[in-house]
């Protein structure tokens, strides 16, 4: 390692004399082990987020997929709720929003959070809530199944009466017992 010239108030290269611009061998330490946390914990926290909702706090802020308009097309996709009832009936094309109670919310952002995957229908809580919640839309009527159809529309601009459904998974919540 070459030395300063004489004189010189520059110090060495990995030098932790005092009031030395060079990081400390401590602080070099405490920088790498940040750099190894953040390397190791965000393919763990993208791990988390596939099985559950989003960890918080997290390394990294969701994506925001834009605009859904493309071409002269408009993409949404939006769930369709058929209800299968113990009678062997079934009500078709229900929507969504007559499940959930009125808030401030709104409901598609609830409805994908909680029923896009099949995670809350396993959940006892929630068929508990969704046979509360049939049960006042459809009086009389015990409910054996439900089953939420998730649905891409495509609404072209230049006919927006004629929307293409493209179906893109189902969730079927059983609720008989």
């Amino acid at each position: 390692m070459a030395e300063n010239p004489p004189g010189s108030s520059l110090p060495e290269y990995g030098s932790s004399a005092p009031g030395s611009s060079g990081l400390s061998r401590r602080k070099l330490l405490i920088v790498r082990a940040l750099f190894v946390i953040l390397i190791v914990g965000l393919p763990v926290e993208l791990a988390i987020s596939r099985f559950d909702n989003e960890p918080y706090p997290a390394l990294f802020q969701p994506g925001f997929a834009g605009h859904p308009y493309n071409h002269g097309v408009l993409k949404i996709v939006e769930p369709t709720l058929i209800v299968h009832f113990a009678d062997g009936t079934v009500a078709n094309d229900v929507a969504y929003q007559r499940i959930l109670p009125k808030s401030g919310l709104q409901s598609l952002t609830v409805m994908k959070n909680e029923f896009y995957d099949d995670h809350a229908a396993k959940d006892p809580r929630t068929k508990v809530w969704l046979r509360q919640r049939l049960a006042l839309l459809f009086p009389n009527r015990p409910v054996a199944t439900l089953v939420i159809l998730w649905q891409q529309e495509h609404i072209h601009v230049n006919d927006p009466k004629h929307p293409i459904d493209k179906p893109v998974r189902t969730v079927t919540v059983e609720l008989a017992g």
